[in-house]
C-alpha cells in the first residue's frame, strides 16, 4: 500500500456492495449472486485457498473478503471485477446497456447516501473531481495516489499507485472491455460517474496508458 494512503476496506466494501444491490433492480437477483461468486473466486485465487465454494450471496462475499484482509489487503478490488464479469456474461459482452445500468446505479447510491450534496454545486470537471477526491481522502475510501490537472471540460489523471489494479489486470486478461472494446479502468469508470453526479453533466473517460498500478487517463465532459 502506498505510503500515507489509509484505506477503510470495510467502508469501501460496504459502498461497493450497495452499488451491486442497486444494479440488482435492473438485472435481478441472479446478477448479485453472480457478482458474489466471481468476486469470491477472485479473492480465493489471491489468497491461494478454496473458500469461494461456500459463498452464496453478496453479504457472505464481502464478509469473506473482510475476514481475509490480512492475507490480501486489496480484496475490495474483487467487487468491480465481479460486477464487470457478471455484466459481460449476462449481456454477452459489456454493452451500452450494462454501462448505463452501472452508471445509474452509482448515481442513485450517491443520492441516497447524500455524498453528492456535500460537494457543493459546480459544473467544472476538474473542480468536481478534486472535491470528490478530497471527500474520498477524508473518508479513507480513496484507493489511488494520483495527480489531476485540467479545466472546465476535461481533466488528466496520472496514477502512481492504484489498489484496484489487480481487478483491471484480470479484466484485461479475460477480455472484459469497455463499450468500445478498450481496456477498462475501474478508477476512470467510478470517478467519471461521481463527477457526473456532482456536475449534472455527462462524463466519460479514455485510458491513455495502461500500466497498472501506474496508468494515465483523461476524463471528458460530453457536450
Amino acid at each position: 500500500m502506498a505510503k500515507g494512503l489509509l484505506i477503510d476496506s470495510k467502508g469501501l466494501l460496504n459502498f461497493l456492495k450497495s452499488a451491486v444491490k442497486e444494479q440488482e433492480s435492473f438485472y435481478g437477483l441472479v446478477f448479485t449472486k453472480m457478482v458474489a461468486k466471481y468476486a469470491a473466486e477472485f479473492e480465493a485465487k489471491k489468497i491461494c485457498e478454496n473458500g469461494a465454494a461456500s459463498i452464496e450471496n453478496i453479504d457472505q462475499c464481502t464478509d469473506y473478503i473482510i475476514a481475509n484482509n490480512g492475507k490480501y489487503s486489496d480484496g475490495f478490488a474483487a467487487i468491480p471485477y465481479g460486477i464487470a464479469k457478471a455484466e459481460k456474461l449476462l449481456q454477452g459482452g459489456i454493452g451500452s446497456g450494462a454501462r448505463t445500468t452501472a452508471k445509474e446505479a452509482m448515481k442513485r447510491l450517491a443520492e441516497k447516501i447524500g455524498t453528492a450534496s456535500l460537494y457543493g454545486k459546480t459544473t467544472s470537471t476538474i473542480e468536481a473531481w478534486k472535491k470528490h477526491l478530497d471527500f474520498a481522502t477524508m473518508t479513507h475510501t480513496k484507493v489511488e495516489e494520483l495527480t489531476v490537472s485540467g479545466d472546465e471540460n476535461s481533466a488528466l489523471a496520472k496514477v502512481e499507485e492504484c489498489h484496484f489494479s489487480d481487478a483491471c489486470k484480470q479484466m484485461a486478461q479475460e477480455g472484459i472491455h469497455t463499450v468500445g472494446g478498450k481496456t477498462e479502468c475501474v478508477i476512470g469508470k467510478i470517478d467519471s460517474i461521481m463527477v457526473e453526479v456532482v456536475t449534472h453533466c455527462t462524463h466519460d473517460y479514455e485510458l491513455i496508458e495502461f500500466n497498472p498500478p501506474r496508468c494515465t487517463f483523461r476524463m471528458l465532459k460530453i457536450q
